[in-house]
């Protein structure tokens, strides 16, 4: 393990750890790309130190050598008083916090659960090198300086803190009907479900929210009911307000919502032609889809992340439930699970704000 320091620091003392791979172990360009944006934010170079990580000759990192490796790192971090480690390398972050995933946790603070590290903070980074092939990742890294300064002069907010300002959640039949009216007045909402199966005909509605900008919108459960007539009323209810809606509705992914919807609502079953052609003409009338924005404005050489969490991140934080709780919304409890549907709601109308200026600045509205 090797250190760097920036600016003469006479008391020996560091307040933030810099650990980067020793392939990307350059002075200059962690001075570049890591300690000078972090002065302009007020967090003096004098009180950072850079360590160097092992890799094998192959570019392999272990276990066994991450340990060893990171043993040598919290000695140090506890000999120098650092309080907050900024971490470029995930393998490693992964074993400092004892995190099966790296990337849900950029733009947070995890608690170090290394041996020895206890009381150290742990901020997820990029390793400078990666710009060289995908320039994008400039967003992750420059998250990752923000959470630092933040936290070090304390002013950081949880990702996604506050982003629903007003969620409703009716459950009377009356109440949902007033709501379905209600949103008939809103120009534009976004609209996503949630549901039991990829399989449009098994997927059914569980839940549905509809949102009229991004903190404000309403959810309610369909088919995640113990009350089949309930939910059957509600899809008739739900059958007459596309029926009547004459604003844009907006989806990240619309084509999977909307074969569900279709066939839901306006189809008796698979051999319904004619209520699958109604349906049809009744749920692309006018809609936007903000992955198809999102393809037209991030479209890059680098490749393309498209998926709504990875794209409103910066907004609405790493909201998702557990990976395997989403395969199976049974296991979600209903009113957490509507908050999380809503949130989709609001997510997607931060993407199209974001995304859709883009897109038209690039001369690809004529695409969607």
């Amino acid at each position: 393990m090797k250190h760097i320091t920036f600016d003469p620091n006479t008391h020996n003392q560091y307040d933030v750890g810099i650990l980067i791979k020793e392939a990307a172990f350059n002075k200059e360009a962690i001075k570049q790309n890591y300690i000078l944006p972090i002065g302009y934010q007020g967090l003096n170079a004098e009180s950072i130190i850079a360590f160097s990580l092992d890799y094998t000759e192959h570019n392999k990192a272990p276990a066994k050598l991450i340990k060893t490796c990171l043993a040598d790192v919290i000695k140090a971090a506890k000999h120098f008083n650092i309080k907050t480690l900024l971490v470029a390398d995930t393998n490693y972050f992964k074993t400092l916090t004892k995190s099966s995933k790296a990337e849900p946790h950029h733009g947070y603070i995890l608690p170090c659960k290394f041996d020895g590290g206890e009381g150290i903070d742990v901020i997820l980074s990029v390793n400078y090198q990666a710009l060289f092939y995908n320039p994008a990742v400039q967003d992750k890294l420059t998250m990752s300086i923000n959470t630092l300064c933040n936290h070090h002069n304390g002013t950081h907010e949880e990702l996604g803190k506050d982003v629903i300002h007003n969620g409703y959640y009716p459950y009377k039949l009356v109440d949902i009907e007033a709501w379905l009216e209600v949103l008939l007045e809103h120009p534009v909402l976004t609209c996503d479900i949630e549901t039991f199966s990829l399989d449009f005909d098994k997927a059914g509605i569980g839940t549905i929210a509809f949102a009229w900008d991004m903190h404000n919108g309403v959810a309610f459960s369909v088919d995640r009911s113990d009350d089949p007539a309930r939910a059957n009323a509600i899809k008739t209810l739900l059958f007459t307000f596309f029926e009547k809606y004459q604003g844009k509705l907006m989806y990240h992914n619309g084509n999977f919502d909307i074969k569900v919807l279709i066939y839901e609502l306006f189809m008796n079953d698979l051999l319904d032609i004619e209520g699958l052609i109604y349906g049809l003409d009744i749920m692309y009338q006018l809609i936007d889809d903000t992955k198809i924005i999102t393809y037209l404005a991030v479209n890059s050489t680098a490749g393309n992340t498209l998926s709504l969490k990875a794209n409103s991140f910066e907004f609405a934080g790493n909201y998702a439930q557990d990976d395997e709780d989403i395969k199976d919304i049974t296991r979600i409890p209903i009113p957490d699970l509507l908050k999380y549907n809503l949130t989709d709601c609001l997510a997607t109308w931060y993407v199209y704000e974001k995304n859709y200026p883009i897109m038209v600045q690039d001369n690809q509205l004529d695409c969607i």
